[in-house]
């Protein structure tokens, strides 16, 4: 984050230097790696990240708008951190995000493995809000737990301050540059993926059609963007969005997980990696953009300018497997390697070091996978392998939070401890993740989930090679709280919240510690069988049951203040 403007290279020097980023990058990746074969790590960690939106409730004019005080709130906690150090407790740690309307926070240190260590999350987590709401200079500035603002690029003041979007050819006519925060990384990086296209970033949403939905719906951009080179590209029936913000600029929960050396952190991201669609579906969350009903309920599939395709670089693979990686975790670094890195500066390429991985960092940070492999950092001995898990929505509340934090560090130490077999195609992966983005996705769809591998009587792993390897199509409900013996064919999976209940008898818990777990996966558990509504739910039974909606699919001003009044209350159950 620390390179200055002018140590950044443009983007046509960052294609003509590429060759050679990738020659450093491959030499990092490698050192890291065999440097991280020998690291073992004797302790289990964990901890989270939450990005936190930053907004402004006007109540006189019934408006809301984004925040955009990211510096100003950072430099106040900055100013106020010293006196946390008398305190009995740590500080939490804040941190910049892409926009200015977002701040990040996580715990000064990891969580352990206890329980009394996972029941300490909560308690954490509103803390950490609590901290960021008394960092504002207003009453009416607010911490808004939501994955993307609402009402972004409307017709009007959306922002606070205000300022008005100065469109080219290639940035958007609906967001301002100021949404950005100014930090060189983000804003280089920004500059340069609209460079490499020359236009800019157009994303078309579904749009829910409601009763009076006019039809055929035709989205409309601002008239500066008729005056463009460069037309903008907008699909019927779609909500049109034309900013880089939908992308980094949407907030969601991050789950990160120390294990004890490579080959169970690369179990534990292979197995990961299923179950993306299903949290994804269960923790949907963005159900509304610019002031209009989507007909989706996630943010995934919408971010920007991040790869979705998978595609390997068969020359780094083999230089990694010269260097005496084996094959399937080679394929898995070159295709990360595979993509242009947004952002290198000069000091990058002319002071290398086969020792630090600032280059793979360049490469990897604007590739958005949903579960990410990491290696021990170079020149920190106190920090082993780990598997971060990255598909969550953020959720309004702190107790859903943490019911799906703790819910899946659990899931975590399951997978690890009875060494979990989860593995199906990656085309099915990719396949239930299109699916979770559907509308109340997590009552009415099916998501691929493999049966083999754990069983009624028992857990078992599942064989290394099957003739026919078991995967289907499964509900939600089916997955989290198991099948319905009666209805299946052979033996029925008993649901992932069972076996996270086999691996905690094996400690010894007190009636008040089961309890207190048992609330936090009864919301998985509910959420997953409908008795519980997604945020998304919510949020889109809340705007079609005001008396402002017409049954329109748009979300009036009036609504959009009201509906983030009723998340900065809590009265979102």
């Amino acid at each position: 984050m620390g390179h200055s403007v002018a140590a950044a290279l443009p983007w046509s020097e960052i294609q003509k230097y590429k060759p050679v980023a990738q020659g450093y990058v491959v030499k990092q990746v490698l050192y890291m790696w065999k440097r991280g074969l020998k690291v073992k790590s004797h302790v289990v960690l964990w901890g989270d990240e939450v990005e936190h939106s930053l907004g402004s409730l006007d109540h006189q004019s019934a408006r809301v708008t984004a925040l955009l005080d990211q510096a100003g709130v950072l430099s106040r906690w900055v100013d106020l951190t010293p006196l946390d150090s008398a305190r009995e407790f740590s500080s939490p740690v804040l941190q910049p995000e892409y926009a200015a309307y977002m701040v990040e926070s996580i715990p000064q240190k990891p969580y352990g493995e206890d329980i009394e260590s996972l029941l300490k999350v909560e308690s954490d987590l509103k803390r950490r809000k609590s901290m960021v709401q008394g960092l504002f200079s207003f009453p009416n500035q607010h911490v808004v737990d939501i994955s993307v603002f609402p009402n972004l690029e409307i017709d009007g003041q959306f922002t606070s301050p205000y300022h008005v979007p100065t469109p080219t050819d290639t940035l958007s006519c609906m967001l301002p540059q100021e949404i950005c925060a100014p930090l060189t990384r983000h804003r280089i990086a920004e500059r340069n993926i609209l460079t490499s296209r020359g236009r800019p970033i157009e994303v078309n949403v579904p749009i829910f059609r409601d009763n009076h939905t006019p039809w055929p719906f035709q989205d409309r951009p601002p008239s500066a963007a008729n005056s463009r080179t460069n037309k903008p590209e907008v699909e019927a029936g779609c909500i049109y969005l034309d900013g880089f913000a939908y992308g980094p600029g949407s907030c969601c929960i991050q789950e990160t997980f120390q294990v004890a050396d490579e080959p169970t952190a690369r179990w534990l991201h292979d197995q990961f990696i299923p179950l993306g669609p299903i949290m994804l579906a269960l923790t949907a969350a963005t159900p509304i953009y610019k002031a209009f009903l989507a007909d989706s309920d996630v943010r995934w599939n919408w971010i920007p300018a991040s790869p979705h395709k998978l595609q390997v670089d068969l020359e780094v693979r083999q230089k990694l497997i010269d260097g005496g990686m084996d094959k399937r975790l080679a394929t898995h670094f070159a295709c990360i390697l595979s993509w242009s890195p947004w952002f290198i500066s000069d000091q990058d390429l002319t002071s290398f070091c086969a020792e630090r991985d600032n280059i793979f960092d360049h490469f990897q940070s604007y590739v958005y996978q949903h579960v990410r492999l990491k290696y021990p950092p170079p020149g920190d001995n106190e920090i082993g392998w780990r598997v971060e898990f990255r598909p969550m929505e953020v959720q309004p509340r702190e107790f859903d939070n943490a019911a799906f934090l703790l819910f899946t560090f659990l899931l975590s130490r399951v997978v690890v401890t009875y060494e979990l077999n989860l593995y199906i195609p990656i085309e099915k992966v990719l396949e239930s993740m299109d699916t979770a983005h559907k509308r109340d996705s997590v009552l009415y769809d099916r998501l691929w989930f493999r049966r083999t591998g754990c069983l009624p009587g028992g857990i078992t792993k599942a064989p290394e090679t099957e003739a026919e390897p078991s995967y289907v199509l499964m509900t939600a409900a089916e997955i989290i709280n198991g099948e319905d013996t009666n209805a299946v064919d052979g033996a029925a999976i008993p649901g992932l919240i069972s076996i996270i209940w086999v691996y905690l008898g094996l400690l010894e818990l007190s009636e008040q510690q089961k309890s207190r777990l048992s609330a936090y996966l009864d919301l998985v558990n509910r959420r997953a069988s409908g008795q519980l509504p997604t945020p998304a739910r919510w949020m889109r039974s809340f705007v079609m049951k005001h008396p402002d909606y017409h049954a329109d699919s748009i979300v009036h001003q009036q609504i959009c203040y009201d509906l983030m009044q009723a998340i900065v209350n809590g009265s979102n159950d």
